[in-house]
């Protein structure tokens, strides 16, 4: 009985294609599906934990089959993607599936649409200075490769000279 309350919930507003839900004693997460207990095609993607309980979610389908009261249920499932050559000029739909008319391709592996960041440690690449000659530029501001630069300036000040040497 307890594995079932917390696997449902009800909708208590809709607004477009915004719908506000209500789980309780439920822990859903950031870009879980849910779906409509008497039709199973309808899907909604929870975006947003309003208060304990009620959650925004952003309807994936028509929305017109929803209504306030409908029972929801959690299918602990995300949006997932398939990936590889496969895809290579193919349309496909928000749930992965080919809507181009050609023939079903065969589906190896996906990746999960909403990912956790990477630790920092892992995004921390090594810093190589791009050295441009102009000894100004190297020793004041030292450009990084991968890095931005942005140059601004009035008129005739040699913003363009300036790019033209780097």
């Amino acid at each position: 009985m307890e594995q079932s309350i917390n696997q449902t919930g009800k909708i208590l507003s809709i607004i477009g294609d915004i719908v506000e839900v209500e789980f309780f004693n439920a822990d859903l997460y950031l870009g879980e599906i849910l779906t409509l207990e008497e039709d199973l095609k309808i899907k909604l993607e929870v975006i947003k934990a309003v208060k304990k309980n009620v959650f925004l979610c952003c309807a994936l389908l028509k929305n017109e089959n929803l209504y306030r009261g409908a029972r929801l249920k959690r299918t602990n499932e995300f949006l997932e993607i398939p990936i590889g050559s496969m895809l290579l000029g193919r349309v496909i739909n928000v749930f992965g599936q080919p809507i181009d008319n050609l023939p079903q391709f065969e589906i190896k592996e996906k990746k999960q649409v909403s990912q956790h960041s990477p630790p920092y440690r892992e995004t921390v690449l090594k810093k190589d200075l791009i050295e441009t000659g102009i000894k100004a530029i190297d020793f004041f501001a030292p450009l990084i490769k991968g890095g931005k630069l942005g140059i601004f300036g009035g008129a005739g000040l040699g913003k363009t000279i300036l790019l033209s040497e780097l």
